[in-house]
């Protein structure tokens, strides 16, 4: 039941299984690039606020 209620309703933001927001960030910026590959040496700027939410388990409060 548990598994139909999350397919229906889908997965609140504070769910052990919702989506991680650095994953979902660098999904975001790979979209946008032209190149197949990408290797990425050092953290992005934008990725540090998302490892720290991600680390505290913290989900952004959308308006």
């Amino acid at each position: 039941m548990l598994a139909v209620n999350l397919i229906n309703d889908g997965i609140p933001g504070n769910h052990t299984h919702s989506a991680n927001q650095c994953a979902d960030h660098l999904a975001h910026m790979g979209a946008e690039q032209e190149e197949d590959l990408i290797v990425v040496v050092d953290i992005p700027i934008s990725l540090t606020e998302f490892l720290i939410r991600d680390g505290l388990n913290i989900r952004r409060i959308l308006d």
